[in-house]
């Protein structure tokens, strides 16, 4: 009975699929009739020259060059490509390209994402850049990402696939997402959009750039508000996802020689479904075991988390002959959660209700000098200093007992309150890197680029109290034309991931700290071919293998039993294990007329040797994924998108009851109008989970069915309808 079920299951979504993509076609072909202008074929050819690996690219060497030819495992996502899909925040995004497994938290996290099976309960294995400058919460070393972030401003963002310490130091561990924000045009406008969606979800989106001769000011702002998700099983009155009031704010100033920017991102949410308890929001008894409140109590939300980015930056570029370029930057950041942050924890050991605060405060500064040197065409050379001093909060602020308070109801909970900032602990970072890459084009039958590169960072803070105060981590690539149309690359590269304050110092009642980890190591061997098929297809084929020594793995019990609860022991993070992960990854991009195309599919296979002395799979990795979809256009005003993304069984924690959780396919659509009314006015309509499927992620951290959730659930069919004008 079972294979006839999933038969049954199978042709009534490939019914409903099929139905919605003749619809789709039939409607494409009759507008299609109608020829298209010069105009509007000129457009899409430059379009084509973006999908087919000719974009230019920086984040790979430091150097402006060809896609496909970059020593590294590259996507660039366009700025039209943004517009034309309909994304707004950066899983729209990750879900369609190869090689991401994302868990979708819809809180703390919006979602939990990582690259090439080295998946971590935070977003702490890859590196974000906006602009070129860090953009992480520095205590974890992670993007607490959500309704702060748009892509409403950007240019382009690039993905480079791979261990990237050799050029970016700590932390650019699976790869780095490089964005760039849209503050080199050269036009004078206001754009202005609003959008609502499911949830009464709304947001307001606003650009405006002015050149003044040589001088260009880009400002863009954002703000963002949802109700959020509601999932009747956390609780017919679940309020935990929301999103109140978050913004950002971005300013650029810029010149020939000089780019001055400011950001700030702003975002206070619920925790989501990071945690879950149930039952006492709405009985005033006890619930069946520990978590957060999922619903409002006391005449609030169950829970605040309030997340603050800020930074600001001045780079300068100059050419100083034709041969040498000298680039500078200075940057300071910080980044916090805001005093104000919250949860409501039962815990069923001592039968109590707390309102717990949270927070934290850390800054950096630092600089950077490099210089470009290129003699002649042959060879040629970057390398450069960087200093960073980083003042980061030993974990989360000191609490207190802060006494008890009864609710209208009378319900009875225990305050637990933070020390003030002036008994603030805190640890100084300073760290100091040298850098340098050489390319040279080697004299082979077969054109070839060498590429060597290494970085060398030295941190007094581990140096003088710790385990390591210094790493090396060298680079080599080998680039060779082997026909004018199909490049193949050889890698080879090494990355670390730093613990973070949060891994070394962040306590509980039963976790104790360990100043004393390591860095997380990775060393990656990679090849890969890509081939342009005519003008009108790209394909590319990846194959790595990435092993990952001092994997830090939290709560390792230590055999130490605490002080008056013999039947307990301390846990504490500890460098308990050591991963290895397998995979080839595939692209296609085709462009026929008015039809963008894209395919990939992603195969890895992820393990860790854990600290009970077996080797279970890495949890919350697909061992296959595949992305197909379809960007047509009447001309270049008008354009439907049609994607489905498919993801199979995931792997669960080593502590869950769950073996696995099930596979799924999603298909989103977006449809685009633009430059109507002489080019004031854009529409556009997205859809997410067009069929309405009802799918789940796997759990994160322990994922135990206890504080951590064995999975969570997903919500169905979204819809997001935009208006802008532009002036």
């Amino acid at each position: 009975m079972l294979h006839v079920r999933i038969f049954y299951y199978m042709k009534k979504r490939l019914h409903s699929l099929f139905h919605f993509l003749y619809v789709g076609v039939i409607c494409c072909i009759s507008l299609s009739v109608f020829a298209s202008s010069d105009e509007d074929l000129t457009f899409l050819m430059s379009l084509s020259l973006e999908q087919l690996g000719d974009v230019e690219i920086e984040s790979a060497s430091f150097r402006s060059e060809k896609q496909s030819e970059a020593p590294a495992t590259a996507i660039v996502i366009t700025e039209q490509q943004i517009k034309d899909r309909g994304y707004e925040f950066f899983e729209d995004l990750l879900r369609d390209i190869p090689g991401f497994d994302l868990v979708q938290v819809n809180g703390t996290y919006r979602s939990v994402f990582s690259q090439r099976g080295t998946f971590s309960g935070e977003n702490n294995r890859s590196l974000i850049l906006i602009d070129g400058i860090v953009e992480s919460n520095m205590l974890e070393g992670s993007l607490l990402h959500g309704g702060q972030y748009s892509l409403h401003n950007v240019k382009k963002v690039e993905i480079i696939y791979g261990p990237a310490s050799a050029l970016y130091g700590a932390n650019a561990f699976g790869g780095i997402i490089s964005i760039t924000t849209n503050h080199d045009s050269q036009e004078d406008y206001i754009d202005y959009h609003y959008g609502q969606g499911t949830f009464s979800s709304r947001y307001h989106k606003l650009q405006i750039n002015k050149k003044i001769s040589d001088v260009k000011v880009h400002i863009s702002a954002h703000t963002y508000d949802t109700d959020g998700v509601t999932f009747e099983n956390r609780g017919e009155n679940y309020s935990n996802s929301y999103v109140h009031n978050a913004y950002s704010l971005e300013a650029r100033v810029s010149t020939n020689a000089w780019l001055w920017g400011y950001s700030r991102y702003n975002r206070p949410s619920g925790l989501g479904t990071f945690s879950h308890v149930s039952g006492f929001e709405q009985t005033g008894t006890e619930p069946p075991g520990p978590g957060l409140l999922q619903s409002d109590f006391n005449n609030e939300k169950p829970s605040l988390w309030h997340m603050v980015s800020e930074t600001a930056f001045v780079k300068y570029k100059q050419k100083i002959s034709d041969r040498l370029t000298f680039s500078s930057k200075l940057f300071t950041r910080k980044s916090s959660i805001a005093l104000d942050s919250y949860s409501y924890n039962y815990i069923p050991s001592t039968a109590q209700l707390e309102r717990n605060s949270f927070g934290h405060e850390s800054d950096t500064t630092g600089a950077e000098i490099r210089l470009d040197y290129t003699p002649n065409g042959d060879w040629d050379f970057v390398g450069g200093v960087q200093w960073e001093r980083s003042d980061i909060e030993r974990g989360y602020r000191t609490k207190f007992a802060d006494g008890t308070d009864i609710t209208s109801d009378g319900v009875r909970f225990n305050r637990i309150s933070q020390v003030s900032r002036e008994d603030r602990i805190s640890d100084v970072y300073k760290n100091i890197a040298l850098f340098g890459q050489f390319r040279k084009h080697l004299k082979f039958s077969i054109p070839t680029r060498l590429l060597l590169g290494a970085r060398y960072d030295y941190n007094n803070q581990y140096g003088r109290d710790f385990n390591y105060g210094e790493t090396f981590n060298p680079r080599l690539g080998l680039v060779s034309e082997l026909s004018p149309s199909t490049t193949m690359k050889f890698l080879y590269g090494t990355a670390y991931r730093a613990p973070t304050s949060f891994d070394r110092f962040t306590t509980t009642e039963v976790r104790r700290a360990n100043p004393d980890l390591s860095p997380e190591r990775l060393t990656t061997v990679e090849m890969g071919v890509n081939h342009r098929w005519s003008d009108n297809i790209y394909i590319e084929a990846n194959i790595y293998r990435n092993n990952i020594s001092n994997t830090i793995i939290s709560n390792v019990d230590t055999g130490i039993p605490i002080p008056n609860n013999t039947a307990v022991n301390f846990s504490e993070n500890q460098n308990a294990g050591e991963g290895h992960s397998t995979g080839a990854e595939f692209r296609l991009n085709a462009v026929f007329n008015n039809f963008d195309i894209f395919m990939n599919g992603t195969w890895q296979r992820a393990s860790q040797d854990n600290q009970y002395g077996t080797t279970n799979a890495w949890p919350n990795i697909a061992e296959f994924k595949a992305n197909g979809g379809v960007t047509w256009r009447y001309n270049q005003d008008v354009s439907l998108y049609i994607v489905e993304n498919w993801v199979g069984k995931r792997s669960t924690s080593l502590t869950s009851p769950l073996s696995e959780v099930d596979a799924y396919a999603l298909t989103n659509m977006n449809v685009t109008f633009s430059n109507l009314y002489s080019g004031h006015l854009n529409v556009s309509l997205r859809v997410n989970n067009v069929f309405n499927t009802q799918w789940e992620d796997p759990g994160i951290r322990a994922a135990d069915g206890g504080f951590y959730d064995l999975t969570h659930p997903q919500p169905g069919r979204t819809y997001n309808v935009e208006i802008g004008v532009r002036f």
